[in-house]
């Protein structure tokens, strides 16, 4: 599996905002357009900082308690609770 940089990511993101076809895209890089939409979806979501790579988290009760209060209370989805 390939990493891509936090300025790769963004880079093509940019491309594809600006109306370059996502599937040219991903036969130029070698990149699958499944992952170049995945990292759409995240920017859209979050910005510059859903294409940073992100830390493995640990899991404590208080933290899936959250998560769940989360989903319920506030009608969160749980991808972008996820995320």
């Amino acid at each position: 599996m390939t990493k891509h940089t936090f300025e790769e990511k963004l880079d093509i993101v940019s491309h594809v905002i600006k109306g370059t076809p996502i599937l040219w895209l991903s036969r130029e890089r070698r990149i699958s357009k499944d992952m170049i939409l995945e990292w759409v979806r995240k920017y859209n979501l979050h910005g510059e900082s859903g294409l940073r790579k992100q830390a493995n988290i640990k899991s404590t009760s208080d933290f899936k308690e959250e998560v769940v209060r989360l989903i319920i209370e506030k009608g969160v989805p749980l991808r972008q609770v996820v995320l």
